[in-house]
């Protein structure tokens, strides 16, 4: 299990489809924790990844209809607290 506790801030994928408009809502699609505020190459790197990377499901969609924000603390908290197994530690 990943240690999510150590992340003090965050970045989130987010889009809003025609039904979270409707609602005024939004939906995260990827949340990325930092130990550090994220920097403007972190946006960056994170967006490359997303826009690349199969494993996301979003190539093709970054800065089109799913932009990188800074998460609110209430969710880097959320998302800190939960145990997540990421099924990638041996």
């Amino acid at each position: 299990m990943e240690d999510m506790t150590r992340f003090k801030y965050g970045l989130i994928a987010v889009s809003q489809s025609e039904k979270d408009r409707e609602s005024e809502r939004i939906t995260v699609n990827h949340f990325c924790g930092y130990e550090t505020p994220p920097t403007d190459f972190d946006k960056t790197e994170l967006e490359k990844e997303l826009n690349t990377d199969p494993e996301f499901g979003l190539i093709g969609r970054i800065n089109k209809d799913v932009f990188i924000i800074t998460a609110p603390e209430e969710m880097v908290k959320f998302y800190t607290n939960q145990d997540i197994d990421f099924g990638d530690k041996q």
